[in-house]
C-alpha cells in the first residue's frame, strides 16, 4: 500500500525522498514508511509536511490514518479468512 497523496505532493515538488526527509527533518527511512504506509503520521509530521507541500495538515494525517485504518482491514480479513479455512478443514 502506499501513501498516493504524499507521494503526488512529493512528485509535484520535485523533490526526492531524501530532500523531503531532510527539509522535514525527518530520516530517509521514517518518511519513505510514511509513503509505503508503514508508519502512521504523526499531528507533528504532518504539520511539516503540509508546511513543506503547501497543504493543509489534516488531509496528510487523514489520508495516512485511512491507509493504516484499510491496512488494518485487510489483515483482519486475512486472519478472517485463515481461521474459516481451518474450521473447514478440521470438519
Amino acid at each position: 500500500m502506499q501513501n498516493f497523496l504524499l507521494r503526488h505532493c512529493r512528485e509535484q515538488s520535485r523533490f526526492t525522498e531524501k530532500q523531503v526527509a531532510v527539509k522535514a527533518g525527518l530520516t530517509i527511512k521514517r518518511y519513505q514508511a510514511l509513503e509505503a504506509c508503514d508508519a502512521l503520521m504523526t499531528d507533528t509530521e504532518s504539520k511539516v509536511l503540509g508546511k513543506l507541500f503547501n497543504i493543509q495538515p489534516h488531509y496528510l494525517w487523514q489520508s495516512s490514518a485511512q491507509l493504516d485504518q484499510l491496512q488494518n482491514a485487510f489483515e483482519l480479513l486475512h486472519l478472517q479468512k485463515e481461521r474459516i479455512n481451518n474450521l473447514t478443514i478440521g470438519i
